[in-house]
């Protein structure tokens, strides 16, 4: 758990020194990704499914390219095909290249979404999500895509971008198709009857989800359902859900504060709403727990435009200092509680390093 310590430690020693230098900001940026690319790209056996990957590899390389196609799906086998030009036979490099990208376009999206890049980067530790990636490595993929996409969609408006996104992450997991529905609230409210509507999709929606193990049981998510892996994710999963309703009840109370403008930023609140839908729905069955994830992140953005829209009302830096202190403090037992409750079971503890194999 050290390097992960010291990897803390470093982003507020670069947070402190970003707040006294010219280009403060773009140099936290630069350098808290180098460290955390760092210790992503040159893991070794890090993450459960880091071996799975490398079977997948394999199996792949040794396969025609409509084959490959059967076996996981086609950005994927790409992403294998020119890691495997690059060093042959050695799987390694996938992880290099996957672990690259994902941080990259998450380190896009701050850039380009949040309004202060420190506490981004420190939720984004915080609630898990940099740990995850090293073991969901193909779907965090898919998951910055679409957080990228978020900015197309905030700030440009632009859906059929947000959309194109979509696609492109589908590529590389299928399940981030489920992200099209962050679209759905801006679609019904042009409707006259839009509350009998949205009853009616939601509806629908829980009808579908708890029949899904039905629909799902000749799939592979089929084998989630019931299983071992489901059981022993009980506990953590019913503690997920009562902290992230804690999380989000101060979070949806602030958005109906008309003092507060975040209008603009609706579609990362709708994301927050089909978050705890999700996360709920995941106490019938852990694999739920994949989707939440998908419109959780929206809270590495979220979060720091409320804090910023809080400080222009507020105009008091001692109380704009304290609000930031809360969140930290807060987060810290959260980070703390969960990291250890999954680290085992998410194979990131004890970290290894590609030089100390």
């Amino acid at each position: 758990m050290s390097i992960y310590l010291t990897n803390i430690l470093l982003i507020f020693i670069l947070n402190f020194i970003s707040k006294h230098i010219k280009n403060g900001k773009n140099i936290f940026l630069i350098l808290s990704f180098l460290i955390m690319w760092s210790i992503v790209v040159f893991r070794w056996n890090i993450g459960v499914d880091y071996r799975n990957y490398n079977e997948i590899y394999f199996r792949v390389i040794s396969s025609n390219f409509l084959e490959s196609l059967q076996i996981i799906e086609p950005g994927y086998v790409i992403v294998i095909y020119l890691s495997n030009i690059i060093t042959p036979n050695n799987p390694w490099f996938m992880h290099f290249l996957i672990g690259t990208i994902t941080l990259a376009f998450f380190y896009l999206s701050i850039k380009k979404i949040s309004t202060d890049y420190f506490l981004s980067v420190y939720i984004f530790i915080s609630i898990n999500f940099f740990y995850s990636m090293m073991n969901q490595e193909r779907q965090f993929l898919a998951i910055s895509i679409v957080s990228y996409g978020l900015y197309f969609l905030v700030y440009k408006e632009d859906k059929k971008m947000f959309v194109f996104l979509i696609m492109i992450a589908v590529l590389f997991h299928f399940s981030s198709i489920v992200c099209l529905i962050i679209l759905l609230p801006n679609i019904i409210n042009k409707f006259k009857f839009k509350k009998i509507i949205f009853f009616m999709t939601f509806l629908i929606l829980s009808i579908i989800i708890f029949n899904l193990d039905n629909i799902l049981s000749g799939t592979n998510y089929g084998r989630y359902f019931g299983s071992y892996y489901d059981n022993q994710l009980q506990l953590s999963v019913i503690l997920n859900t009562i902290v992230r309703i804690i999380i989000c009840i101060p979070i949806f109370y602030i958005y109906q504060l008309k003092k507060i403008k975040l209008n603009k930023y609706r579609s990362l609140f709708y994301m927050l709403f089909f978050m705890l839908f999700f996360q709920i729905c995941t106490l019938f069955s852990s694999v739920f727990g994949r989707i939440t994830t998908y419109f959780f992140t929206g809270i590495i953005y979220l979060l720091p435009i409320i804090v910023y829209q809080i400080k222009i009302i507020v105009n008091n830096k001692i109380v704009n200092k304290m609000i930031l202190i809360l969140i930290i403090m807060l987060l810290i037992p959260y980070h703390y509680v969960y990291f250890n409750l999954q680290s085992e079971s998410m194979g990131i503890n004890p970290y290894i390093s590609i030089f100390d194999k």
